[in-house]
């Protein structure tokens, strides 16, 4: 089977996957906003989460990288990230809880000092599983890591609904992120040979240094990145409270639906397939990847703006339906998010990871001051903070391209465009029907099932009106879209043969012999200087996934 078909294919699993576990996610938040406060929500989501991820984060280091960019490093490299990485971040998480009631009160947050604790050992067993998930991702497993994720994605809806209707408040989301990541860790534990991470071998200094020097830059890029979805978590609690910071923390993540069920999974998919091609075929892919993922993402994006009003007066109790503003605005995120993604797998098999970690600073730092500017006018103009940020840096990352690989900024950028125009009419459309539904009583009235009615209606509006309008605005691009389409579904028609080959590739990967193996692919030139004599070609941790806030 061909890199790039195991790449769609991939791609096809993991956002599936993705797709049905937000539906769950959705369903499962729209249950605990109704037994959980604001306020509550806000000091388990917005303050605990975050400063436990942020020490994660800090004490990553970029280890478990060093296997997916050099599948030929065997089991001996392993062994080395797996003493590293929890060697590390384990202690780091035990320091967090001892601390917890001198760090959190300068947030403005008391509340949230009782769940750090259970949010540590979150991240404690996520960090366990980074090995087995690692070692999956190298063999290009994209379908194991999918179905424990979906199937980790249940339990935590299950578990949490129990016990939020059993009034755990808080603590239901912090034991549905336990269940969640320990079902996950125990399937892709079973899926990968212990002996390919956990078996012991002598520690070479050498092969640490290759590991830590390969692994730290993309990791201060990759932390600054994860930083810029939770630090501003930690700016709105302490300038509006601890509600405002709950229902902050839900309208981003209602926003961030389309970048992260689509947008990060198409990145995740990229980034091992990227790493297998030459310079000519990177750049003709980058091209090509970001057309078709503006046609993918934009419409999504644009469209939950569009809809936002009637999406959380149909879901939410009306203690939560008012933060429809706050997700009509961050919903700009998912427009330009996904770009920066895709252009940063990019510019790392390029060998630029310093590039990439000096855009992801960038990305923090004018979020962080974007904050602080406009947290003078209120809440809702702060929601528009991290859309500045995440538009400029997708701006930036395109740019960088550019010098990296020598394209054609035109090429580069020409072809997300005529997808932007074709959601104008669609956002037209669904919002003059919303003033429409509301003139007649519909939108916002006390019937809940009206209220349905007309989100769906919308929805359906949007759909039908983007269709024409993509095909005669952004013709192009919708040709190869319906193209790839077509022949992935003639592919699975007919893919048998295929579909064998896939799974003995993926046993023959898993089965790689121990030690560092043959010599790496050829390295990208560059013109900055090297860490060693590997070239990175892999992402920081970038499809870890944070514990689940909603």
């Amino acid at each position: 089977m061909s890199i790039g078909h195991k790449a769609v294919r991939g791609a096809a699993w993991t956002i599936l996957s993705s797709v049905g576990g937000r539906v769950i996610g959705v369903v499962a938040t729209l249950v605990l906003t109704r037994y959980i406060a604001k306020a509550d929500y806000g000091d388990v989501s917005a303050v605990a989460s975050a400063i436990v991820i942020t020490v994660d984060e800090l004490t990553r280091f970029g280890i478990f990288n060093y296997i997916v960019a050099k599948p030929a490093s065997g089991a001996i490299a392993a062994w080395h990230c797996t003493v590293y990485h929890l060697g590390i971040g384990l202690p780091a998480l035990a320091a967090v809880v001892v601390f917890r009631r001198q760090i959190v009160p300068f947030f403005g947050s008391k509340g949230a000092v009782k769940y750090i604790p259970g949010m540590a050992a979150v991240l404690a067993i996520e960090r366990i599983a980074t090995g087995p998930e690692r070692i999956l991702a190298r063999d290009l497993r994209f379908r194991t890591i999918a179905a424990s994720s979906s199937a980790a994605q249940f339990l935590y809806a299950a578990l949490g609904v129990v016990l939020a209707m059993q009034n755990f408040g808080g603590y239901a989301i912090v034991w549905g992120n336990i269940g969640q990541w320990g079902v996950s860790f125990i399937w892709m534990a079973l899926a990968v040979k212990w002996s390919e991470w956990l078996k012991p071998h002598k520690l070479s200094m050498d092969l640490t240094k290759k590991i830590f020097a390969f692994g730290v830059p993309l990791a201060v890029g990759h932390a600054a990145g994860s930083f810029a979805r939770t630090w501003d978590n930690l700016l709105m609690a302490r300038y509006f409270g601890s509600a405002t910071a709950g229902q902050y923390a839900l309208a981003y993540n209602l926003a961030d639906i389309p970048a992260t069920t689509v947008g990060e999974h198409i990145g995740d998919v990229l980034l091992p397939s990227f790493a297998r091609m030459d310079d000519e075929e990177r750049g003709q892919a980058l091209i090509r990847a970001s057309a078709l993922l503006a046609l993918v993402m934009f419409p999504l994006a644009v469209g939950l703006g569009s809809v936002a009003n009637a999406l959380t007066t149909a879901i939410f109790n009306e203690e939560w339906a008012s933060m429809w503003p706050m997700v009509a605005v961050l919903s700009t995120l998912s427009v330009v998010r996904p770009i920066g993604w895709t252009v940063n797998s990019f510019l790392q098999v390029l060998n630029r990871p310093r590039t990439v970690m000096m855009l992801e600073i960038t990305k923090i730092g004018m979020l962080l001051l974007s904050i602080v500017v406009l947290q003078r006018f209120g809440p809702l103009w702060t929601c528009a903070a991290p859309g500045i940020a995440f538009g400029a840096n997708a701006i930036l990352s395109l740019w960088m391209a550019r010098s990296a690989a020598n394209i054609s900024m035109r090429k580069l950028t020409w072809g997300m465009i005529p997808p932007l125009f074709a959601c104008v009419p669609m956002a037209a459309a669904v919002i003059g029907s919303h003033y429409l539904f509301m003139q007649i009583g519909w939108a916002g009235g006390p019937s809940k099932f009206l209220r349905v009615v007309v989100l769906i209606a919308e929805v359906g509006i949007g759909a039908i009106v983007f269709v024409p309008s993509a095909l005669v605005l952004a013709p192009t691009v919708s040709r190869e879209f319906l193209r790839l389409v077509k022949t992935a579904i003639l592919r699975r028609g007919g893919g048998g043969e295929d579909e064998e080959e896939g799974e003995e590739g993926e046993e023959g990967e898993g089965e790689r012999a121990e030690g560092e193996g043959d010599a790496p692919k050829a390295e990208a030139e560059t013109d900055e200087p090297k860490a060693d004599d590997d070239a990175p070609k892999a992402d920081d941790d970038d499809d870890k996934k944070e514990p689940d806030k909603s």
